[in-house]
């Protein structure tokens, strides 16, 4: 069963929200930054299977922009030659852009939070609207 152009083309424009996993995957990568396989991502993401992972990262590359495959390395497991990918210039804008929280109230500055400095509030960013 094929798609016609005319879905294609229909379901890329209505698709400006990312689902779940996407948005799971993109946040891993940015708390992570690097270079990374299909399945370096699903076990460093704690999935059981790359089958969980593949087909929204290559959904970040094609319909999104999010993400740009970087290059090619062996796998250990199966010996073949698979995709490296990261962030793309897109995302690492729109992060470097986005804005940065208001100050606190209080003249004391809240209690430091790994988290809270490693992955982007959505709401701050574009990329999450």
């Amino acid at each position: 069963m094929s798609i016609h152009l005319n879905s294609l083309a229909a379901y890329r424009t209505e698709k400006k929200t990312l689902d779940h996993r996407e948005r799971e995957i993109l946040l891993w990568l940015i708390a992570h930054p690097g270079e990374y396989t299909d399945r370096e991502i699903q076990h460093g993401m704690g999935f059981m299977t790359r089958a969980d992972v593949q087909p929204r990262v290559s959904t970040l590359i094609i319909d999104g922009g999010l993400l740009v495959e970087t290059g090619k390395k062996k796998c250990p497991l199966t010996g073949r030659s698979v995709r490296t990918v990261t962030l793309s210039e897109k995302v690492m804008d729109a992060l470097s852009n986005r804005s940065t929280p208001p100050a606190p109230s209080s003249p004391h500055p809240a209690p430091y939070s790994p988290s809270r400095h490693v992955i982007p509030d959505a709401g701050q960013c574009a990329l999450f609207s």
